[in-house]
C-alpha cells in the first residue's frame, strides 16, 4: 500500500470543509426563512382580525337598515298611492340591504380562511425551523467527530 499524498488529503479536507460549511449556511438561511414565515402568518392572523371587524361591522349595519327599512316600510303603507310607493321603495332598501348582509357575511367566511391559512403559514414555519435545527446540529456535531 503506498502512502498518500499530503497535497491530496488536504485539498480533499477543503473540499468537504466547504461543502460542511454551504449546507450550515444553507440550514441557516432555511432557519432565517423560518422566521420570515412566522412573522407572515403573524401578518395573514392580524389581517384576518381586523376584516373580521370589517365584516362584523358591514353585518350589524345592514342588519339595522334591514330593520330600519322594515319599519319603514310597514308604516309607510297608508291605503294612498304614495304609501304604496313608499313601501315599494322600502322594500327595494330591504332587499339591497339583504344582499349587503349576505355579501359580509361571505366577506366574513373569506375571513375565515384567511386565519387558517395564517395558522397553516406558522406551523409550516415551526416544521422548518425544528428540521433545519435538527440537521444543523447534526452536521455541527457530525464535524466534530
Amino acid at each position: 500500500m503506498q502512502p498518500r499524498d499530503p497535497y491530496t488529503l488536504s485539498g480533499e479536507s477543503a473540499a468537504a470543509e466547504q461543502a460542511r460549511r454551504m449546507v450550515v449556511e444553507t440550514l441557516k438561511s432555511s432557519i432565517a426563512d423560518a422566521g420570515n414565515f412566522r412573522q407572515h402568518g403573524h401578518s395573514v392572523i392580524r389581517r384576518g382580525r381586523r376584516y373580521t371587524w370589517y365584516g362584523a361591522f358591514a353585518m350589524a349595519a345592514a342588519g339595522a337598515l334591514i330593520a330600519w327599512m322594515a319599519s319603514f316600510m310597514a308604516a309607510g303603507y297608508d291605503n294612498t298611492i304614495e304609501g304604496a310607493m313608499r313601501m315599494n321603495w322600502s322594500m327595494l332598501g330591504v332587499c339591497v340591504a339583504i344582499g349587503m348582509f349576505c355579501y359580509a357575511w361571505s366577506w366574513l367566511s373569506v375571513q375565515r380562511r384567511l386565519l387558517e391559512t395564517g395558522a397553516r403559514i406558522i406551523r409550516r414555519a415551526d416544521y422548518q425551523h425544528r428540521l433545519a435545527e435538527a440537521r444543523l446540529h447534526e452536521v455541527q456535531h457530525d464535524s466534530v467527530r
